[in-house]
């Protein structure tokens, strides 16, 4: 039997780079890299083969916004090296994107302009040309992140909306939950309380029983719990909480980020970010203590969750976590270094990725930090991997 390795994916710009973890110091080790054709905007597993697709755009760092792409990279199960085996243009930036359970379908996400494109993944894993929509679909103001629920026979599209912006009025939010079976009569729902005004989702995560859906809400600063029946977002929260733990002084670009359930379904994670100032006037600094974790616990009875702690990042603006049950381990990816005010000081905070202990009560204890070599290119993606499929080959 072969020994089991952890390892963590990282994208930088358009590279995208695989360390090995060290699981006694949470040292890292860099195992290999390979670039991509524009900057990685977010990348999803196959579920059943050591194959990852690439989201990929150069709308952040081009006024000709004119490479997209989606790309299949093959990962060796042994070695850790990657190999891009397929590559089809697109035509706008992909935010998100996600896959069925079975990895046959591949769904992606994009914000401006607003839409949703359904891809095959042929045989050999490569990504097929986009299929005809789904009909009577609704894409909604800025669409944030594409999941399919626990019983694959539905997607929900979580727009996030915009705030007003000068003459601009403010764009609602929603979260439209759509069918994905060809044979599928269910309609499409739209939950979005107070028409989605008010109302900034940008991410959600499903409980492992699947009767809980938790949404953070960018905008507000939130943390909704909505119960998920027969395929239907019940139309209100049965939760609303306040993800902070005070008012932030400058609290424009305080926002609620990435979610995700404990394995166990007995805790919740909530990402806060503030990063008025990743590059800009030291006046208007980020507040170094609002950008922190909340932990809560989770009641899989009544989906009520329970503020259990907020814990820093010790890093600014985190766009990605991620959590490995088997070793207890929760990695958070700040995106850029940031000047920050911490105390009566301004400081510029670099990019890092922060490694916390899961404890056996669900709190979370840093570790360790690793600082990022990158400036002005974004680690928008992080993916932390204890390797179970380390017998499979997808790289001769």
């Amino acid at each position: 039997m072969l020994e089991k390795q952890i390892t963590l994916q990282v994208s930088i710009g358009s590279r995208l780079i695989s360390f090995k973890v060290d699981p006694i110091d949470y040292s890292i080790k860099e195992i290999h890299s390979i670039s991509v054709v524009a900057p990685i905007q977010y990348v999803w597993p196959h579920p059943l083969r050591n194959l990852l697709y690439v989201a990929c755009s150069n709308r952040s760092i081009s006024s000709a916004d004119d490479i997209h792409s989606l790309v299949t990279i093959a990962v060796n199960g042994h070695t850790g090296m990657m190999q891009i085996i397929g590559q089809i243009a697109i035509t706008s930036r992909p935010i998100h994107l996600t896959m069925d359970s079975s990895g046959q379908q591949l769904f992606v996400a994009y914000n401006a302009p607003s839409l949703m494109t359904v891809h095959p993944v042929l045989l050999d894993g490569t990504v097929g040309a986009a299929s005809a929509p789904i009909s009577n679909m609704i894409f909604g103001n800025f669409p944030h992140q594409i999941l399919i629920t626990p019983s694959g026979n539905s997607a929900i599209l979580v727009t996030r909306g915009n705030d007003a912006n000068g003459d601009a009025p403010e764009k609602p939010g929603a979260l439209i939950v759509f069918p994905i079976k060809s044979n599928s009569k269910s309609p499409v729902q739209v939950t979005a309380p107070n028409g989605g005004y008010g109302f900034g989702p940008r991410h959600l995560d499903f409980h492992p029983n699947g009767r809980w859906v938790a949404v953070s809400i960018e905008r507000q600063n939130q943390l909704h719990i909505y119960e998920l029946c027969n395929e239907k977002l019940s139309d209100e929260p049965i939760y609303n909480l306040s993800t902070l733990p005070q008012p932030m002084r400058s609290s424009h670009d305080q926002l609620a980020g990435t979610i995700h359930f404990h394995p166990n379904g007995r805790y919740l994670y909530v990402v806060n970010r503030n990063d008025t100032s990743v590059y800009g006037d030291p006046s208007d600094a980020s507040e170094y203590e609002g950008n922190n974790i909340v932990v809560y616990g989770f009641d899989e009875i009544t989906g009520e969750p329970k503020l259990i702690q907020h814990v820093l990042t010790e890093s600014i603006h985190v766009r990605t976590f991620s959590i490995d049950d088997d070793c207890g381990l929760l990695v958070a990816a700040s995106i850029l270094p940031a000047l920050a005010r911490v105390g009566n000081k301004i400081e510029m905070i670099p990019a890092k990725l922060s490694f916390f202990q899961i404890e056996a009560n669900g709190k979370l204890t840093l570790v360790r930090t690793h600082q990022m070599s990158n400036q002005r290119e974004s680690m928008f993606w992080s993916r932390l991997n204890t390797n179970k499929k380390i017998h499979q080959l997808t790289i001769k």
